[in-house]
Order: C-alpha cells, then structure tokens, then sequence
C-alpha cells in the first residue's frame, strides 16, 4: 500500500527555499494556513495538488509515496520461501 510522505514534501520545499506561502499560492490556497494544514497531515492533499507539487519539483508523483507491506502479507511471503 502506497503510504503518503509529508516529511518529503516539506523537505522538497526546504531544499529549494521556499515558504509555505510560496507553495500555497503555487497551489491556489487563499491562505498559508490551508498549505500548513495539509503540510503537517491535517488535511490530507488531493491527487490533482499533489500532481502540481510533482510537475513544479521535476519529480514522478510517486516520489511523494512510500510503498509498506502488511505484517500479515510479509508474514505469509516468509512461510513460501522457507
């Protein structure tokens, strides 16, 4: 399951030095607080944002992504290959 990463996004906006207002405009918001919401997990983005983000940064969408296994599913590949 592909799990979304906030910690890449705001290092991603960090590295290129930019705010939290720079990237709400880039994203239509009427205010910081709405991208700073989004940003620290309370509200989660929309694929078409996280689309923007990707295509300003020059990166794939999935970068944003981090893929993680259920327990159960790792358990259950284990037992196959023993």
């Amino acid at each position: 399951m592909a799990v979304l990463n906030l910690e890449k996004i705001r290092n991603m906006r960090k590295k290129n030095k930019l705010s939290q207002e720079e990237l709400a405009d880039l994203l239509g918001f009427k205010s910081v607080y709405s991208y700073n919401r989004k940003e620290l997990g309370h509200v989660k983005f929309s694929a078409d944002e996280l689309h923007v983000l990707a295509s300003f940064y020059g990166v794939p969408s999935e970068y944003f992504f981090d893929q993680s296994v259920a327990n159960n599913a790792t358990s259950k590949k284990e037992k196959e290959v023993i």
